[in-house]
């Protein structure tokens, strides 16, 4: 839930290490995918890290990753641990890198198909 309280999509201002890991992740996911999957639902897909040691540096590298955190109780998800929390937390993050890379790529190749149709005009 985004309501305004919370500056989560602040990634897109300022990345870091771990949005670019996520890019990363994400276009690997998306390159490797069969060529008629819905690259949502290959974002959808991908999962967090598994080792607690790589969820707690991820909540370390910024400030700004708790309300990650924040998001995955309002959710009322049912999660019943700490690793859970973490790994639901980095996942909503994940996606939501994932989402706007696919995002971004669907606007270049339209931009793309647009040139290259102006350009067919021209001749």
């Amino acid at each position: 839930m985004d309501d305004g309280r919370y500056p989560r999509n602040a990634w897109r201002q300022t990345a870091d290490d771990t949005v670019y890991a996520f890019i990363e992740k994400a276009a690997d996911a998306l390159a490797d995918a069969a060529e008629d999957a819905e690259p949502s639902d290959v974002i959808s897909e991908i999962e967090p890290d598994t080792y607690t040691a790589d969820l707690t540096a991820w909540l370390h590298a910024r400030d700004d990753h708790v309300y990650f955190l924040t998001e995955v109780l309002e959710e009322g998800l049912g999660v019943t641990d700490g690793f859970q929390l973490l790994a639901a937390a980095q996942q909503i993050q994940i996606h939501e890198v994932g989402q706007a890379l696919v995002s971004a790529l669907e606007d270049a190749a339209e931009t793309i198909e647009e040139e290259a149709e102006d350009e067919q005009e021209d001749n």
